[in-house]
């Protein structure tokens, strides 16, 4: 969903639909939109956020790069990350970097986003704190792209998937899950709680036809 940001007089409200007001220009009324915040007419628009989760199991970079370059439009896009610390890198026997969906998609983002990835790190240390960040990022995403690998059904990005789709407006168009092999989940792999959820969606053999 497109979000606005003023920037007219030191605003900066953030917003999802701008106001209409009827102003006269030259003798003529006419109808713009305004900042609901001060009424102001010069905002910037972003675009859709983009959650990019995945197992510590999926080791496929070039394929989460690939799906970062087919959906994301980085001029308006933003991409929300959990800055996971799953598959640490040594050297000299310290960690300095780690290798999965969470960082790939961040450094991604950073390098070609025209705005800075949102990142909800975790306290690794603390469980409880990486519910926090699952949620976080299932609240601020707009779609969320998962990649989990094919049997797999105990990760955190399960426990992502069931936060976003608690949420009252959620739509399974906005769920998109990849396996090992670069192929959407197929509906009768999902966990069955998953699939409870579909029960409530209208029209499911056109939703279940995504997976």
């Amino acid at each position: 969903m497109p979000r606005y940001v003023c920037n007219s007089n030191y605003c900066g409200t953030e917003f999802i639909k701008p106001n209409k007001m009827e102003v006269d220009y030259q003798g003529e009324s006419e109808i713009i939109d305004v900042c609901p915040g001060c009424d102001g007419y010069s905002f910037e628009v972003y675009g859709m956020i983009y959650g990019f989760v995945g197992s510590g199991k999926f080791k496929d970079k070039d394929f989460v790069i690939k799906k970062l370059n087919d959906m994301i439009k980085p001029e308006v896009d933003i991409v929300v990350s959990g800055h996971s610390p799953r598959n640490p890198i040594y050297k000299d026997g310290k960690i300095v970097r780690y290798d999965n969906v969470d960082i790939w998609s961040e450094d991604w983002a950073k390098e070609f986003c025209w705005t800075e990835p949102i990142i909800h790190p975790a306290d690794k240390n603390n469980r409880k704190e990486y519910f926090k960040r699952n949620k976080k990022i299932a609240q601020d995403s707009d779609k969320l792209v998962c990649f989990i690998n094919k049997g797999q059904y105990e990760s955190g990005t399960w426990n992502t998937i069931g936060y976003f789709i608690r949420r009252p407006d959620f739509n399974f168009n906005n769920l998109i899950i990849y396996n090992e092999e670069g192929k959407l989940w197929k509906t009768d792999d999902l966990p069955k709680w998953v699939l409870g959820k579909m029960k409530f969606i209208e029209n499911i053999k056109n939703v279940s036809g995504l997976f």
